[in-house]
Parts: structure tokens; C-alpha cells; sequence
């Protein structure tokens, strides 16, 4: 079996995640069906250099540490080399972290009957309207439109409600793209009932090898600023809890 994985370069990224993550393997699953401006281009697609024999990496998780994100991308669309690796995660005792969009419900609710997901970090880029989500993740193909993407996240979303994991939601804060308070809030009353979840707060660092390189150019939003958006959506939905990632 194969599975297609890459590895990122941006020392800002690979800092951020080891901040969140502290004393985990990282497996980058190539290939996503968002598009958003600030992903990092080698994530959206499958190019034949990453492609990697499953047992090579099986080897990799064994001299590993105790944890083990599975992060990208969006590792649900490699489902088969998905769940053989959080399996084999699990029968070493490791803990398993899938970070997602939620646009494959089917695939999460199998691996959580299954008991592979210790923790779920959700994906949430945008409000669940239809022209601010396009906006924010230049989703829609001549295939499918944005709507019927945010079908399968809010499916994903209901689902997670009550499940038996740790469960965060992720949302970054991009000047000039999802930034007001308004879209803020939108998400917010999403969230209203997950009850265990922490929404994330994340401010955009500018990175190499984002989408758009415009980006680059941008000043991260100020502490100040997320403490601003934190406190106006705190105000219409107390019950939830936001973090400020740094």
C-alpha cells in the first residue's frame, strides 16, 4: 500500500505545530479539496515524488514518540492509508490526532466507531454561508459548489457533537479575508452546543509557499485584535471556550 505524504519546509509552520503539538510524529497527507489562500501549495496536490511505501512509514511511527498527528492536507482523502496508519498507531498505544475539514463525515464516523481518534482538530475556515465560504476557500469546481462542500462539514460538525474524543475547532484570522467581526460571530453560533470543544483562535503568520504569495506582505493580526474578536463573539455566546493560538 502507498500513501502520499509531504514534508513542508516553512520553519514558522513546523515551530507552530510543534508548539501545539509538543513530542509528536507529524505525517503530512498530500491532496486537499479546499484551496484556500494561505494553505501551503505542495499540500493540495499528489505529486508522484510523494509518494511513500506504507511500511516505510510504519517504521518511522515505531522509533517514534507517543503521539501522532495525522495533518495536511486533508489525510480523510487518502482513507484506506489513513485508518491502516491510525490502527497501527493505536495497537502501539500511541495517541492519534486527525486534523480535518470535515468534508468526509462518512470516513470520520468509521474511524471513531473503531476507536482511532483520540482527538479531533476541526478545520473551520470560514462561516457556513455560502459566498463568504467560496470567498475564503475557492472551494467550488465545475462540479461541485461551495454548498454542497459545506454539506458534509456541517454533517461532520453534528457528528462530532457528541462524540467520545477531545475535540477542537480551528478557525485562522486573515486580514483582508476572514477577519471581521461579523464572519466571526457566524462561526461562533455554529459552534453553540459542542460543549467539550475549544474553538481555536488562529492569526495567519505569513509563510513560504502559501497559495498566494500576495499574502506574504500581510502583518500578522495583533494579540490585541484576537482579544478584540474573542471578546465580541464571548458576549453573544458565553458558553463557548476560545483560545488565542500563538
Amino acid at each position: 500500500m502507498q500513501v502520499y505524504l509531504y514534508e513542508p519546509s516553512d520553519e514558522q509552520l513546523l515551530n507552530f505545530y510543534q508548539r501545539q503539538y509538543p513530542t509528536s510524529t507529524f505525517l503530512w497527507f498530500a491532496g486537499n479539496n479546499l484551496n484556500c489562500p494561505y494553505a501551503q501549495q505542495m499540500s493540495l496536490t499528489w505529486k508522484p515524488e510523494f509518494e511513500r511505501n506504507i511500511r516505510d512509514v510504519r517504521r518511522m511511527l515505531e522509533l517514534g514518540p507517543a503521539s501522532v498527528v495525522f495533518c495536511g492536507g486533508e489525510p480523510t482523502l487518502q482513507p484506506q492509508a489513513l485508518r491502516y496508519l491510525t490502527r497501527f498507531s493505536k495497537a502501539g498505544n500511541r495517541e492519534v490526532v486527525l486534523e480535518t475539514n470535515g468534508t468526509k463525515p462518512q470516513i470520520i464516523r468509521a474511524m471513531l466507531k473503531e476507536w482511532l481518534i483520540d482527538k479531533v482538530v476541526l478545520l473551520m475556515p470560514a462561516p457556513f454561508e455560502e459566498d463568504d465560504f467560496e470567498r475564503v476557500t475557492h472551494s467550488k469546481t465545475f462540479f461541485v459548489s461551495s454548498s454542497e462542500i459545506i454539506v458534509p462539514m456541517r454533517e461532520t460538525l453534528e457528528l462530532l457533537r457528541n462524540a467520545d474524543c477531545k475535540l477542537a475547532v480551528r478557525t485562522t484570522v486573515v486580514p483582508g479575508l476572514m477577519y471581521k467581526k461579523e464572519h466571526l460571530a457566524a462561526i461562533a453560533q455554529e459552534l453553540v452546543g459542542l460543549k467539550t470543544a475549544v474553538w481555536q483562535l488562529q492569526p495567519l503568520y505569513p509563510q513560504g509557499g502559501m497559495v498566494n504569495k500576495r499574502l506574504l506582505s500581510l502583518h500578522p493580526p495583533s494579540e490585541d485584535f484576537l482579544i478584540f474578536l474573542k471578546n465580541h463573539c464571548l458576549e453573544h455566546y458565553p458558553q463557548l471556550k476560545i483560545e488565542i493560538l500563538a
